[in-house]
């Protein structure tokens, strides 16, 4: 781990009422975003189910480099619209 760019780089840039599909072989699923935040690195309620059928994507961020570590995650909630044969 170096801090470098990975696959959830711009995951800052979604913003509520962004679409998130999720692609498989068989069917696309889509997401509505509802909202980020940022969470300290030792907070699991991010991950606690919620009820609703919804998707938590999460990606380190605040990279220190004198302790070679991310100290917080950005969190993005998006809820479940529809899903869809490919």
């Amino acid at each position: 781990m170096d801090g470098s760019p990975g696959p959830f780089w711009n995951l800052n840039q979604l913003k509520p009422g962004d679409q998130v599909r999720i692609h498989t072989q068989q069917k696309v699923y889509t997401y509505r975003v509802s909202g980020q935040r940022v969470v300290e690195d030792t907070d699991t309620s991010v991950i606690a189910p919620t009820g609703k059928p919804q998707i938590t994507l999460i990606t380190c961020t605040d990279w220190s480099g004198e302790l070679r570590t991310y100290l917080q995650r950005l969190i993005v909630f998006a809820e479940f619209e529809q899903v869809l044969a490919q």
